[in-house]
């Protein structure tokens, strides 16, 4: 069982691997809507095995957990779009923290940066060097030391 999904970008589309079959979406917003309606079905009903449609419609449903209503994925849908949402406006407001920070060092002496000055400008090498996830978690290092 799948625990999240492959997409491959190709020019003018994408090709989703739901781990039950090839799905290829033309239009971005038909895209996202599959990956966050499996999303959404994924976790909360971890046990169960489905599959999608390409229109994000249930095509088959086996497990412990009664089937959800059209309405009930679109409001995990709309809940998990939300919660995507508010995570980036939480980043961009920690990513504009974090520059104003690393913009008062600008002109200092390093031996007088303050701590947070430090942290703000190892944050920026860091982050440019892909070492850091989306929760600004360093990153194993095989994945970004050479």
């Amino acid at each position: 069982m799948l625990t999240d999904i492959g997409v491959v970008a190709h020019e003018g589309s994408a090709t989703l691997d739901d781990g039950t079959a090839l799905h290829t979406f033309t239009d971005p917003d038909a895209l996202r809507l599959f990956i966050h309606t499996w999303r959404v079905l994924r976790a909360q009903f971890p046990a169960v095995e489905f599959a999608l449609n390409d229109d994000a419609t249930i095509a088959s449903w086996s497990g412990p957990a009664t089937q959800p209503t059209p309405a009930q994925i679109a409001a995990g849908v709309a809940a998990y779009r939300a919660a995507e949402a508010q995570q980036v406006m939480d980043a961009d407001a920690l990513r504009t923290q974090i520059v104003t920070i690393a913009q008062s060092a600008v002109g200092v002496l390093v031996t007088n940066l303050d701590g947070a000055q430090v942290r703000a400008l190892l944050i920026v090498l860091l982050r440019k060097n892909d070492a850091l996830d989306k929760a600004l978690k360093v990153r194993p290092l095989n994945e970004w030391v050479s």
